[in-house]
């Protein structure tokens, strides 16, 4: 495609030359342009109907906004999330033990549990998140919404449903959140104009949670490294399989921005929908954990 503005100026210097007497070469030679350039434009909307469209229905996602894209999905508490069947998170009243450093009871039905998947980990100016997992318990239910830019210019909007998805929350619970999730997307709210929902909104990172246990009783394999698959195998017997390494993540986003394939980003989601998963059932299992290693009183 990098030929028609060559072939723009060349068909720009011919057209005033009819008027000379070589006026049917230059025609000729018009004419032959004109036609290269109609079969470059044919062969640029052939390539375009060949390009995987995105399939939104196959995503189960609805649109919610210009370019914004919502993929929701409903977890009755009789699931169970490996070993953790789901209902415990709805009997969570107390922090046992003092593992996740909060002074209040807990009310499980105003926890936010937030994931974000970005373009690159470089922490730069450049760096967004261009799909914001969120899930909470709503009646019987733990449902998990899943916000994804499509275009750049949606991220505002996004960034709207996150304050109203925050609205009413008494802790947003993350798994190094404080180090990354939270003060990328404060970043990205400022630049955007807008407020910060964070700002007096207490923060669980259950890393931290890990690492406090970790160090009451050091030896335990159990806690032998803090990474979040580890935690899931030990604390939640609980193994992906098949899962998208968060190294190409990114990349199922420029797939999406530059062909708008979406064979990746389904992986991308289901990764990420198994993050926020995992996230709502180490919440009661480091409950458990807090009581096996402190003696702390029951929930």
């Amino acid at each position: 495609m990098s030929a028609l503005p060559d072939l723009a100026t060349r068909l720009q210097r011919l057209a005033p030359a009819r008027s000379f007497a070589s006026n049917d070469a230059r025609s000729a030679e018009l004419e032959a342009l004109m036609a290269r350039v109609a079969r470059l434009r044919g062969r640029a909307r052939e390539i375009a109907r060949m390009r995987p469209r995105l399939d939104v229905a196959s995503l189960g996602g609805r649109w919610v906004g210009e370019h914004l894209l919502c993929v929701e999905r409903r977890y009755p508490l009789v699931c169970r999330h490996g070993d953790v069947p789901l209902r415990r998170l709805a009997q969570l009243r107390h922090d046992r033990g003092g593992l996740l450093g909060i002074e209040h009871a807990l009310d499980p039905r105003r926890i936010v549990f937030l994931d974000t998947e970005t373009n690159g980990l470089s922490g730069g100016s450049g760096t967004l998140a261009f799909m914001l997992g969120l899930a909470k318990l709503e009646e019987e239910l733990l449902v998990v919404r899943q916000y994804v830019l499509t275009r750049y210019s949606a991220e505002a909007a996004m960034l709207d449903r996150l304050a109203e998805e925050l609205h009413g929350a008494a802790h947003v619970v993350t798994y190094n959140g404080k180090r990354f999730d939270v003060p990328l997307l404060q970043t990205r709210l400022r630049l955007h104009g807008r407020g910060d929902p964070f700002a007096a909104l207490p923060h669980i990172d259950l890393l931290h949670a890990l690492r406090r246990a970790r160090r009451h009783r050091p030896e335990l394999g159990v806690l032998a490294d803090c990474r979040l698959q580890t935690a899931e195998a030990r604390l939640l017997r609980l193994e992906r399989r098949d899962d998208l390494p968060g190294s190409e993540i990114p990349r199922a986003w420029e797939r999406l921005l530059r062909d708008e394939d979406a064979s990746l980003l389904a992986q991308a989601l289901e990764h990420n929908r198994l993050d926020l998963l995992s996230l709502a059932a180490l919440l009661p299992a480091l409950g458990d954990l807090a009581g096996t290693l402190l003696g702390a009183p029951a929930a």
